[in-house]
């Protein structure tokens, strides 16, 4: 799982992402000590699908120079840029296969590039 951390006025980007994907996709509104939400956390399963779809918002949001957190298994990751958003989720893609005992080979026919 993927976990974007977002600010609340930017939620929008992934609406339609929810919508379209809810299998894969869950936003989280963390409860707040002072009553005001300003991040959301958007929980993300990586699979074949939901990588070039996330990759376009990534990019979208890294474009409109939005602020936003990467965290993969505990781990954040800084400095994705626009150039190396394709890279980063096709990497956790196949970290995630290995890990289910999938063959990334065996998927060759879906494309995972987001920059289509």
């Amino acid at each position: 799982m993927l976990i974007i951390q977002v600010q609340e006025n930017d939620i929008s980007f992934f609406q339609e992402l929810k919508a379209n994907y809810p299998q894969y996709v869950e936003i989280i509104r963390p409860d707040s000590l002072f009553g005001a939400n300003e991040i959301v956390e958007v929980v993300v399963a990586v699979t074949a699908v939901s990588v070039p779809v996330i990759g376009k918002v990534l990019t979208t949001l890294i474009k409109n120079k939005k602020i936003t957190s990467i965290k993969y298994k505990g781990i954040e990751i800084d400095g994705i840029s626009e150039k190396n958003v394709n890279n980063i989720l096709n990497k956790l893609l196949e970290k995630e296969n290995r890990a289910n005992g999938n063959d990334r080979e065996n998927n060759d026919n879906i494309n995972t590039n987001v920059n289509s």
